[in-house]
């Protein structure tokens, strides 16, 4: 049920030319199905089934929990959007819109999540970010002489 409602919007996403990567997951977060629509696409990866939902944010986005508050976010109200630095399964950082839909099932149990994320140009603010980000990783990485 959860691959079919994957099929679904990403063939819509097709259909709207929408730049775009679409993972449903499972209630905890795990992915089960993978689309990716955006610029510069790599060839399907099937790494990215069966890992959490967290490969595509950035480290220091997943030690302040934002893939667990996301979830927590879609659970309780249903959706949540946020926009982002996000990483893609090759390890490329991009600026997106991340729309997190819960998937129901009649009786109001959670089922999963669609996790959509549209590429959009990053805000001149937030450009450097990521570069002084893996600047500081490589610094504190350097064996002292």
């Amino acid at each position: 049920m959860l691959a079919a409602r994957g099929e679904q919007i990403h063939s819509a996403s097709l259909h709207r030319n929408e730049r775009s990567a679409i993972a449903i997951l499972d209630a905890r977060g795990i992915v089960i199905s993978w689309h990716d629509n955006l610029p510069r696409a790599r060839p399907y990866d099937p790494g990215v089934l069966s890992r959490h939902v967290s490969q595509f944010y950035l480290a220091d986005d997943v030690a302040l929990h934002v893939p667990a508050r996301h979830l927590a976010i879609a659970a309780e109200y249903g959706v949540d959007t946020q926009r982002g630095w996000r990483r893609r399964p090759a390890g490329e950082i991009f600026w997106g819109v991340t729309i997190m839909q819960s998937i129901l099932l009649s009786d109001d149990e959670l089922l999963g999540y669609s996790h959509v994320t549209r590429f959009v140009r990053a805000p001149a603010q937030h450009l450097a970010r990521p570069l002084r980000a893996e600047l500081q990783h490589a610094t504190d990485l350097a064996i002292p002489a």
